[in-house]
């Protein structure tokens, strides 16, 4: 993961920022948003308790923290996310079908609804998409990828 996030990830980062700003400002603005990113996730690890962040779960022995369970502990959490996610589209869906079956009592139209209203986050992808294609060039590209290299650096 570091030597992805170094060799290749920061460094399409900098070779964009040179391209955009130059030499000199390309690589500070490269370096500052590398650190940036491990500031960012760092503030993250310091501002929200131990028991709520599954990123730091370490115990201390003889003075030094040590990691245990980590990668259950994070499949467990992922799991039990999937599953509230899961959970979560059952009431959506009754909530968009219900009101159009009950007085239509046309199922093919009320699943035909259901599908397109569960389709609008796509939709909303795609527009956003579009609308923030011409805000994202050479320069956020390379601060967004530099960033995200300093974010998994630290991770």
């Amino acid at each position: 993961m570091i030597y992805v996030s170094l060799v290749e990830i920061f460094d399409k980062a900098k070779h964009s920022l040179l391209l955009s700003l130059g030499d000199k400002p390309g690589y500070w603005i490269t370096v500052i948003a590398f650190f940036g990113g491990i500031l960012i996730v760092a503030m993250i690890d310091k501002l929200i308790p131990e028991f709520e962040n599954p990123h730091e779960i370490s115990i201390i022995k003889q003075g030094f923290p040590v990691t245990v369970g980590k990668s259950k502990k994070l499949f467990r959490m992922g799991m039990f996310s999937a599953i509230a996610i899961a959970i979560h589209n059952i009431p959506e869906g009754i909530a968009v079908s219900a009101p159009i079956y009950y007085p239509t009592k046309n199922k093919k139209k009320v699943f035909w609804l259901s599908f397109l209203s569960g389709l609008a986050e796509s939709v909303g992808a795609v527009i956003g998409y579009f609308i923030l294609t011409n805000l994202f060039n050479g320069i956020t590209f390379g601060i967004v990828f530099a960033s995200v290299a300093g974010i998994m650096v630290n991770i």
